[in-house]
């Protein structure tokens, strides 16, 4: 995995699936590494991430 971290108002970092919203997230490892995971992220909190017109 490369080292690329996802900011929290890219949009990029947020999926939709169906009716649920996932966002991308890099969880550390016991190794030093980092694991990517999709976490269920609230529509709520989404349009609190990110600006009106990223919405």
């Amino acid at each position: 995995m490369d080292t690329k971290h996802y900011p929290l108002g890219s949009p990029e970092s947020y999926i939709r699936v169906q009716t649920s919203y996932y966002k991308r997230c890099r969880q550390p490892t016991l190794l030093g590494d980092f694991t990517e995971l999709w976490v269920p992220w609230s529509a709520e909190t989404l349009r609190q991430d990110l600006s009106r017109q990223q919405v």
